[in-house]
């Protein structure tokens, strides 16, 4: 295999004081195709300490970190062990004239290469805990965690009219929504030029039953940006979530970390042809719909809104984005926990080589392997 690591995951659920747990099993997931963005079960020991955990009675988060280590430091018990019965002036003797760097060098093992001084790779994600299930009689409990999407599902507008969020932009009346759903630091990061109030329009307006997360697409969607929370927690709006990163797998040689490669080709599962939208609002009900050539498309997707009208143009762009997902490459490889959905993946196997772009990763903590989606493939 491409090399010997160590892969560990803890949790900390947020609190006075915090709880720090190791991870038994799981998964998490990072999808472009579904929101929220991140999702996951982790299942933790239980400890009592958790009992007034209430996911219904406050907003709680919980900082998820995965690691994978090349190596090993020596713990104090180690040192104590080999440098038992030296006297001081001996172990100076033995680092006389080395650097700070190398002296902590000589306190880690590589597991594959002797001498080497390789980092550990951690990813944090920073998640909403959506539920707590208690298992008494294994004495183990699941966490739901979700990223922070998923707290604007649970804010409706229940007023009986609707309402226009205020702001002279899109980035301030996302920011004001941003601030009452509990994240007042808004936007992160965002084009450096986005509609004014007067070219927004009615898709500003909040309907009564409407979710914030419902209004937050409806307001991007016209404009071809997403909006969305990624694993630090922090809010981004942009026209994609693609990467120039670009990574190699492989099923040959001593790199190899592929387990399995699968190809699929469906009329059933994600291909389209064609795309309607219905909108329907005071009463009237307009249409934008997108399909190439023939006049009667053999697979379309219909979606309704009850919202003003945006104008033409989104259906196209939505076919854009669905009609790569007809063809689609899984990989299962050991995880590695830095790829991204919207990165580039090299993938060779003995059959030949494909490329696509990462629309999903899920790493099943336990096994640690990961199963990488790939579409656009070529």
């Amino acid at each position: 295999m491409a090399g010997l690591t160590q892969h560990t995951t803890r949790v900390a659920i947020a609190g006075e004081p915090p709880i720090d747990l190791p991870v038994l099993d799981g998964q998490i997931s990072m999808s472009d195709e579904w929101i929220p963005y991140i999702q996951g079960d982790v299942t933790c020991p239980y400890t009592p300490e958790v009992d007034d955990l209430d996911p219904q009675a406050a907003d709680i988060w919980v900082t998820l970190t995965v690691t994978r280590s090349h190596g090993r430091t020596d713990r104090i018990r180690d040192v104590s062990l080999r440098y038992a019965g030296k006297t001081l002036a001996a172990i100076t003797t033995e680092f006389a004239g080395r650097t700070i760097a190398a002296i902590t060098r000589s306190l880690y093992h590589d597991y594959e290469t002797p001498g080497a001084a390789r980092h550990d790779e951690l990813r944090t994600f920073r998640l909403m805990l959506r539920e707590v299930r208690v298992d008494h009689a294994a004495a183990t409990m699941t966490l739901k965690l979700a990223s922070g999407e998923a707290r604007l599902t649970d804010w409706d507008h229940m007023g009986p009219n609707p309402d226009r969020e205020p702001g002279a932009n899109l980035v301030a009346k996302i920011n004001h929504m941003l601030a009452l759903a509990g994240f007042p630091a808004g936007l992160a990061s965002y084009p450096s030029s986005v509609p004014t109030d007067a070219q927004i329009g009615d898709e500003a307006l909040r309907t009564p039953g409407q979710s914030a997360l419902e209004w937050l697409q409806q307001i991007t969607r016209k404009h071809d940006l997403i909006a969305w929370c990624d694993e630090a927690g922090l809010w981004r709006l942009a026209s994609s979530r693609n990467r120039s990163a670009s990574r190699s797998l492989t099923s040959l040689g001593s790199d190899r970390t592929i387990v399995n490669m699968t190809e699929v080709r469906s009329r059933d599962v994600g291909w389209v042809t064609a795309v309607m939208l219905v909108y329907t609002w005071a009463g009237v009900t307009q249409y934008d719909i997108a399909y190439p050539g023939a006049p009667n498309p053999e697979k379309a997707k219909i979606v309704r809104y009850e919202t003003p009208y945006p104008g033409p143009g989104r259906a196209a762009r939505m076919l854009a984005q669905l009609r790569p997902r007809g063809k689609a490459v899984t990989i299962t490889a050991v995880s590695e926990p830095i790829i991204t959905p919207g990165e580039t993946v090299i993938a060779t196997t003995a059959t030949g080589t494909r490329t696509g772009r990462v629309a999903s990763v899920t790493w099943r903590l336990a096994a640690d392997q990961m199963t990488i989606t790939l579409r656009e493939v070529a």
